[in-house]
Formats: C-alpha cells, sequence, structure tokens
C-alpha cells in the first residue's frame, strides 16, 4: 500500500507483517493515530469440520486484519478469522469458492473484503465477510467477535428490508447517546454465480445495541435499472451529508444521491455490456493533482492544397487544475520558427485537440487554469504528416 503525494510522488509505503500473508487488495484504510489497517488472506491447513465434504482437511483462505504502524512497518494489531468464525458460518460451497485441495485453490470460506474503524465503545473494527453475509464488530483489545450482524449466525434481528448478501465497504457512521449505531454498506445480493435480487443497492442500517434490533434507515438503489454487482461497489457518506455509489467491477457508472434518496448525479462512463467492467471501488473526494512531469502536445499535418489542416492534441495525464488549453501554430518564417496563430480551446477530456487550416510547421500549448493562469508549458514540437 502506497501513499502518494499531489505531485504522484511516493510519500511513504506500508507492507503487511508476514511475508506469509498476502494482501487481498480488497480493503486499505488510514488510522489517525499514524498506522493503517488492511485486510489480507492466509491459505491454512486446517480440518473441515462442519463442511459438506467427506475431506477430513484441506486448505482454507482465512482473513486476516494487520494494523501497522505507517513510519516503522511495526504490526500493532493482527486478527485471524479462523480462531474466530467457524467454517460452518459460510454460505460457499468448495464446488464454487476453491476446492481446498492446495494452497493455490484454498476454500474462501470468509472472504474479508472491509474493515472500517468505530469509535463505538472503544477503537473497534467492524469487518464485512463476503461469503458469510455477517458483519462482525471486532472487538480490538480482546480480538473477539462481540457481536454479529446478519448471516446464520445473527445477534440481531433483522427487518427483511435490512437483510443483505455478499455485501461490500461497510462503514461506521456514528452512534447517539442511547448506543443507536449508524452504520453503511453496499448490499451486492449476488456474486459471481448466484444472484439474490436482481438488482444491487447502497444500505444505511440503523442497529439498536439494546434491545439488539436492525433496521433499514434508507435504500440507494440506481437510476438505471438491472444493475447487479457480483463483486465489489461501495457506498460513502460526503462530507455534505450526500451519498455516493461505484457500482461495483461489472458496472461502469457512479452515482451520488441526497439523503433522501434523490438523484443528483449519475455518471455512466462505459456502455454496460459483457465486455465492458466497471471499478471494484469509486470515491469522491477534493484532490488536486499536479504532476511534475510536463503536458505533452502532438501536432498531425493532413490534406493536400487548399484542403490541407493541422491537428494538434494535448494532454496532461494526472494535471486536475487544467481549464483549457492555449494551442499556438509555429511557422518557419526566413528559417526562425514563429507563432502565428493561437486560440484557447476549453478541455474537453483526456486529450484535446485544436484544427487549424494549413500546414504548420511546430506547435506547442499551454495549460490554463479557470482563472486564466498557466499552469506548464509543452515543448515545441514538429508537426508531422498522418
Amino acid at each position: 500500500n502506497v501513499m502518494l503525494s499531489e505531485t504522484y510522488e511516493p510519500t511513504s509505503q506500508m507492507t503487511n507483517g508476514d511475508s506469509l500473508i498476502k494482501a487481498n487488495g480488497q480493503a486499505f484504510e488510514l488510522t489517525s493515530r499514524g498506522t493503517g489497517v488492511v485486510t489480507l488472506s492466509l491459505p491454512t491447513y486446517v480440518d473441515l469440520i462442519g463442511l459438506n465434504t467427506t475431506e477430513s482437511k484441506g486448505w482454507v483462505l482465512q482473513g486476516v486484519i494487520q494494523e501497522i504502524e505507517l513510519g516503522t512497518g511495526k504490526v500493532v494489531f493482527e486478527w485471524k478469522s479462523l480462531d474466530h468464525i467457524p467454517l460452518n458460518e459460510t454460505f460457499a460451497t468448495l464446488a464454487t469458492d476453491g476446492d481446498g485441495k492446495s494452497p493455490a485453490t484454498a476454500f474462501n470460506y470468509l472472504d474479508v473484503n472491509s474493515v472500517s474503524l468505530t469509535t463505538f465503545h472503544g477503537d473497534n473494527f467492524l469487518v464485512s465477510g463476503h461469503n458469510t453475509h455477517t458483519i462482525y464488530f471486532i472487538n480490538r483489545t480482546t480480538s473477539n467477535v462481540d457481536w454479529r450482524l446478519n448471516g446464520k449466525a445473527s445477534s440481531f434481528s433483522l427487518s427483511d428490508a435490512a437483510k443483505f448478501h455478499y455485501q461490500h465497504d461497510v462503514h461506521f457512521l456514528g452512534k447517539d447517546e442511547n448506543d443507536i449505531m449508524l452504520i453503511s454498506l453496499f448490499n451486492n445480493d449476488a456474486n459471481s454465480h448466484t444472484k439474490v435480487s436482481p438488482q444491487s443497492a447502497g444500505l444505511t442500517l440503523v442497529l439498536d445495541i439494546n434491545q439488539m434490533t436492525a433496521t433499514l434507515k434508507k435504500r440507494y438503489a440506481a437510476p438505471t435499472p438491472g444493475i447487479s454487482s457480483p463483486t465489489g461497489g461501495n457506498l460513502q457518506q460526503l462530507s455534505n451529508g450526500n451519498y455516493f455509489i461505484g457500482w461495483g467491477a461489472a458496472s461502469p457508472f457512479f452515482t451520488e444521491f441526497l439523503p433522501n434518496g434523490t438523484v443528483v448525479m449519475h455518471v455512466e462512463y462505459a456502455p454496460l455490456n459483457a465486455t465492458t467492467g466497471g471499478s471494484p471501488s469509486i470515491t469522491r473526494s477534493a484532490w488536486n493533482g499536479r504532476p511534475q512531469d510536463e503536458p505533452l502536445i502532438a501536432g498531425l499535418a493532413s490534406g493536400s492544397g487548399n484542403n490541407q489542416s493541422t491537428t494538434y492534441y494535448a494532454s496532461w495525464n494526472g494535471a486536475t487544475e487544467v481549464a483549457a488549453w492555449q494551442f499556438h501554430a509555429v511557422d518557419l518564417i526566413g528559417g526562425t520558427p514563429k507563432p502565428t496563430v493561437m486560440e484557447t480551446v476549453q478541455r474537453t477530456g483526456f486529450e484535446t485537440q485544436w484544427i487549424v487550416k494549413g500546414k504548420r510547421d511546430m506547435g506547442f500549448a499551454e495549460a490554463v487554469d479557470w482563472e486564466g493562469k498557466v499552469l506548464g508549458e509543452t515543448d515545441w514540437v514538429n508537426v508531422v504528416a498522418a
């Protein structure tokens, strides 16, 4: 796990504290105490008690949570699922989620895909088990599972609307003085071979710790019907109180909602089909990227005679403050390159183009922000034939 500055240069790096345990790439969260919390996976040879198999032993992929100091790499907390969660809580099968015959095909009985820090009765963790349909409250002091939400061994009574399956991205959102907790999660309601309902959704749930009941506060469904995400997906509470959803690895969409469920933004950045994927997680945050690399430009001449033209293409990978490009066509006059035509073109995405009449010799461009301030300038490049 690598942290980058606004120039995209590494500022710190965190590695897990055991080379035999592999980060599963599903969750990483920074804390206010200078540590990072990461989810990992560890193939372990164990008794297959509680599973529908004739084999007495096999390889199981257990989930691991580590909290690691950023500066030193020291592991200050470690939790392993097989010490606390039995195999019979799983909804996975040896036929679909690893046959358990080798470390490479270890049975993924839990699939820890999310960890969230809480301030509920101390600094503790909410951990999501994808294949058990359960959220676990992990006591950081004792490492015990203090309670389970949903699944086969739920500590709570859940309303039907509050139930979930194959979930991702659980977050602790807060609590009141009466121990009423608010959490959020992305309810996939599907995996790669099972679909519980036709549509995935974001959920906010109210947990009454005294009565041990869980009820739905709000369900956030995509404005495009039929979005079912077998893997990935996230629900983020924004600083303005809105909710932002990335619809998972199979759905190239993201949506922002008002707390009451009204859609204020919905983006479909690729068609929804069998060959187009989405992202496992999409978040919205304030970010000013200022790459150290200079912007780039290319110029291509095409046509002939009076129909000749030159097309310039400008881009600056990672520069988020560019609002427009000031393009300059350059001609050789008496052997000396001189800018002869200039036009400001609004940025149109990763790459912005400008077409000017005639075959030009060279060109360059300046990236400018919304106030017209020059942020960077490309090299002067020769125009080549298309």
